[in-house]
C-alpha cells in the first residue's frame, strides 16, 4: 500500500512542525497556511475519511481541536476559528482523515502562504509559531 503524505509525516519520513501529539493524533502546522497558526490534525492510524474513523479516536480529535482553537484565539486574537474537514475521494486533497483549524478575523481575508518570500522565511515562521503554540497548549 502506498503511503500518503500524512502517513509519512506521522512516521517522521517528512519534516513537519508539530504543535500537539498523543497516542492517536498528530497536529502540525499547514505548509500553506491561510492564517498564522493554521494547523492540521491527523489520525496516526490511517483512516480514509470520517466514516472510517474509530469513535474513540474521533472524540480525541475534537478534544485536540478545542485546545488548538482556544490557543489560536488566545495567541493571535482571532475573531473566530474555522474547523474544516472534507470527505470524499474526489474532493479530499489527501486521502487520510484530517481536520484544518485556523483563525479568522472579520476584516482580514488572506492567504499567508503567498506572503513568504522564500523557503527559509517559511521554515523560520513555522518553527517559531509551532513552538509558541506548543508552549501555549502545554499550559492548558
Amino acid at each position: 500500500m502506498k503511503k500518503d503524505s500524512f502517513c509519512k509525516i506521522v512516521n517522521r519520513e517528512i519534516i513537519s512542525f508539530p504543535v500537539y501529539e498523543d497516542d492517536d493524533v498528530l497536529a502540525f502546522l499547514d505548509i500553506e497556511p491561510k492564517t498564522t497558526g493554521h494547523t492540521i490534525i491527523v489520525t496516526k492510524k490511517h483512516f480514509n475519511d470520517i466514516e472510517s474513523v474509530e469513535p474513540e479516536i474521533g472524540g480525541g480529535i475534537f478534544t485536540v481541536a478545542q485546545k488548538i482553537s482556544k490557543t489560536l484565539k488566545d495567541l493571535f486574537e482571532y475573531d473566530g476559528v474555522v474547523l474544516l474537514q472534507i470527505n470524499g475521494e474526489k474532493v479530499q486533497d489527501v486521502r487520510h482523515f484530517h481536520m484544518h483549524v485556523y483563525g479568522e478575523n472579520l476584516n482580514q481575508k488572506n492567504n499567508l502562504y503567498k506572503s513568504f518570500k522564500d523557503e527559509k522565511e517559511r521554515k523560520d515562521y513555522m518553527s517559531k509559531v509551532s513552538q509558541k503554540i506548543k508552549e501555549s497548549i502545554a499550559k492548558l
